[in-house]
């Protein structure tokens, strides 16, 4: 029992890089965008969770989670964050440009929001 709380949370770690790291690939192929390697795509990825636990780690001590008004605060500031940060690295990183940029930024909102969809069912049934 043990080995299973110690390895539980390099798991979850695993799965946190690894579904966006599918996902990303998925609309590279979707897409028909084949100048992007697998290696900056994985480079992406470890940029991407680590803005997001910076980000997430920084704003909570600025807005107090006390009322629940504060957290409806935070979860705006992080979704403007978040599309922000995704559009930068798409722009910068990938140095996708014109309708690719636009059909690749609209095509992880769409997966976001599947995906949330699906997180959030559960608590809804």
């Amino acid at each position: 029992m043990a080995l299973f709380y110690f390895l539980l949370p390099l798991v979850i770690f695993a799965l946190v890089i690894l579904a966006p790291y599918f996902i990303i690939l998925g609309g590279l192929k979707l897409l028909q965008i084949s100048e992007i390697s697998r290696s900056k795509v994985f480079g992406y990825v470890i940029i991407y969770v680590i803005i997001f636990f910076l980000v997430d780690r920084f704003s909570q001590p600025l807005v107090g989670l006390d009322a629940e008004s504060n957290r409806l605060v935070l979860y705006f500031i992080n979704n403007f964050v978040y599309l922000i940060v995704n559009f930068l690295l798409l722009k910068y990183y990938f140095r996708l440009s014109g309708k690719k940029l636009w059909q690749f930024f609209l095509y992880l909102i769409i997966t976001g929001l599947i995906l949330s969809a699906l997180i959030s069912l559960p608590a809804i049934l």
